[in-house]
């Protein structure tokens, strides 16, 4: 039996994916730093004894280590990522240029193993870019609709 391709209409224009293998991390020798650290912190130093359970409020952070570009996309896979975001009169001001900020941000972490969409909204939704691999090319084009 045979399928019919899926027709995704006027957005059948993505980047396309780029399909390699990807190369397992360095064997750690025991010297080389943890994947991650997790670290909790208490807002009291000091915990009662107790043989009942208790609540104990405590933020809890993870920080992974840092890897190279390089790294990263050699021993992961790509990511697809659509951001959605909120354009209407209620965003005016600092909050629109947060947003573009953090696009910004984003854009520079990705890798060229990635795509980045963006979708626009206020009274309806406009797709403002194809999912575009994150090459030099890539970012400056996202850049530009950002």
């Amino acid at each position: 039996m045979q399928v019919d391709p899926i027709n995704y209409g006027p957005f059948n224009d993505d980047d396309p994916i780029e399909v390699k293998p990807m190369v397992p991390p360095a064997e750690s020798s025991g010297t080389s730093a943890p994947e991650f650290k997790i670290s909790l912190k208490f807002g009291q130093d000091q915990l009662k004894v107790s043989p009942n359970p208790q609540e104990i409020p405590c933020v809890a952070s993870v920080e992974a280590r840092e890897v190279s570009e390089e790294e990263a996309e050699n021993t992961r896979p790509g990511l697809d990522i659509v951001c959605v975001i909120d354009i209407s009169g209620s965003m005016n001001g600092p909050k629109i240029h947060l947003v573009r900020k953090t696009l910004n941000f984003l854009v520079s972490k990705l890798t060229s193993n990635d795509r980045l969409s963006i979708v626009v909204f206020s009274s309806h939704a406009e797709r403002r870019s194809r999912l575009i691999r994150c090459t030099d090319t890539g970012k400056d084009q996202l850049t530009s609709v950002i």
